[in-house]
């Protein structure tokens, strides 16, 4: 019975070995190749802070110099115009989003929230208002995001969290109030994340903050 059981212990050992072999000279094996796309290639500034793949497959890049589309072929550009009340806001960017109807969410450091409609191609630009308490708490954006329910969320880096509203197109504020600590309690919103039970977390430059959706408060941590 014991040299059964030494057996069986050797033949175990041995496919465990022979697995572990197998895995190993797979990744000596594998090669990651790269493709640098620079300047040279079309794009319109080295310096990248975001990429975001479309629902067409397309990758935008947010740059120091405005937007690119890149199609897997050329790059096309969106800038700051001016003249124009319907380009970008500004050219330097930081935050690309696309919602669950194809518009297109851009933050900005220092512009705003840009919304860009494919089908008009027409920009429309949402910033800070220091006579409008519905407007965007701040222009420098630090993520955009959309929950399950459909709801925009807009973190801002000196403004606190934002909840965009479609329909009156304004934003419901959530900033720091010592006095209510139900309420969001920080300027600086730098990420966000949603649970399986819609609740959503947000990472702040005060802590971490669950916003329970069912009692519209947060708890903080």
């Amino acid at each position: 019975m014991t040299s059964q059981l030494n057996i069986y212990k050797r033949k175990i050992y041995f496919i465990l070995f022979f697995n572990l072999i197998s895995v190993f000279a797979l990744s000596q094996e594998t090669n990651y190749k790269f493709d640098i796309l620079s300047v040279k290639d079309g794009l319109s500034h080295n310096s990248v802070y975001s990429i975001w793949q479309d629902h067409l497959g397309h990758m935008w890049f947010g740059t120091q110099d405005g937007l690119n589309k890149y199609d897997g072929y050329k790059f096309s550009f969106f800038r700051h115009n001016p003249k124009d009340p319907n380009s970008l806001s500004t050219g330097n960017f930081g935050k690309i989003y696309q919602d669950s109807e194809g518009i297109f969410w851009f933050g900005t450091y220092g512009g705003g929230l840009d919304r860009y409609d494919p089908k008009t191609n027409q920009f429309t630009n949402y910033s800070y208002d220091a006579e409008d308490s519905t407007s965007l708490s701040n222009n420098q954006v630090q993520f955009v995001f959309e929950d399950s329910f459909g709801e925009l969320w807009i973190g801002t880096a000196h403004g606190g969290l934002n909840k965009f509203n479609k329909t009156e197109q304004n934003f419901k504020r959530y900033q720091s109030n010592p006095q209510l600590r139900k309420n969001y309690g920080s300027r600086r919103a730098y990420c966000i994340g949603e649970t399986s039970y819609g609740n959503l977390w947000i990472g702040t430059g005060d802590g971490l903050f669950k916003y329970i959706r069912s009692e519209d408060r947060f708890e903080v941590y």
